[in-house]
């Protein structure tokens, strides 16, 4: 008789499958996988997506339903322009990647061309995906329940984050980045204070970052529809709950912080 070997992608379509049993859940699996379109895809994105597909797959195969979702953080500010790449691109760094124009002319903005690049990689490879974006979904709405939660608990949060932020930089911290109006920079910018009814945002751009100082515009906006995003960790814990995301594959790196969105997931589930 031929052995029956089972590979790691069954193994964990079953733990997912057993994860579920008690909730009776009849509802397709989602499994989500990042992108930061700071630059081109590469090979290792090409492999975290192909590592949940696999998922993906074994599940299928056991008769479930799923749905794969590629995020793009394309929210996030610009560190430093990536090698080969124009060098004009110096005077955008800490905007938004999304509020870049396209350095190659080809797309409507920088994240744009990096997103398309994501998509063309996928079906290449015959990968099913769901694209979804920052800057799309904050901007359609769809973080604007967990923003709140996260602006009416920023203490709880803050406490979560404790232990991963040093003392300086718990004393300025917010789980909130005010996208600045005058600069148009992400995080140069500081919260002062928040309005939990309104759920307005008071902000300064007073912070530097990566060599770039803030322009010193003091402002109030509203933290909704795309004013802002939400810090990295909080931003990924929404993104399940926003989503339902049931599964997330990540390296050993993120061991402690895939802990810390768990803590912060659940923190959301018991103050909604």
């Amino acid at each position: 008789m031929k052995k029956q070997y089972i590979l790691w992608p069954h193994d964990e379509a079953d733990r997912i499958i057993r994860a579920r049993e008690s909730t009776e859940s009849r509802e397709p699996v989602v499994l989500e996988t990042g992108f930061g379109p700071s630059g081109p895809p590469h090979l290792g994105t090409c492999g975290e997506i192909a590592r949940t597909s696999f998922v993906a797959f074994a599940l299928n195969e056991r008769g479930v339903e799923t749905h794969l979702i590629a995020f793009s953080d394309d929210m996030d500010g610009l560190r430093r322009p990536p090698t080969g790449f124009p060098k004009s691109l110096e005077s955008y760094v800490g905007k938004p990647l999304c509020n870049i124009p396209d350095p190659f002319g080809e797309h409507e903005s920088y994240s744009a061309n990096m997103n398309a690049r994501l998509r063309e990689m996928a079906e290449h490879f015959n990968i099913p995906i769901q694209f979804r974006s920052s800057s799309v979904e904050y901007a359609r709405g769809a973080f604007n329940n967990q923003i709140a939660m996260v602006l009416r608990n920023s203490d709880t949060i803050a406490s979560i984050m404790s232990t991963d932020l040093s003392e300086s930089t718990l004393a300025t911290w917010h789980p909130f980045l005010p996208i600045c109006e005058r600069c148009g920079r992400v995080y140069t910018t500081r919260v002062l204070e928040v309005d939990p009814a309104s759920l307005q945002v008071h902000y300064t751009c007073d912070r530097t970052v990566d060599g770039v100082s803030g322009c010193g515009n003091i402002a109030t906006m509203s933290a909704l529809d795309g004013g802002g995003k939400l810090a990295w960790k909080v931003d990924w814990a929404s993104r399940w709950a926003a989503f339902g995301v049931d599964y997330e594959i990540h390296g050993k790196d993120l061991i402690r912080s895939c802990d810390e969105v768990a803590q912060l997931r659940a923190a959301a589930a018991r103050n909604k």
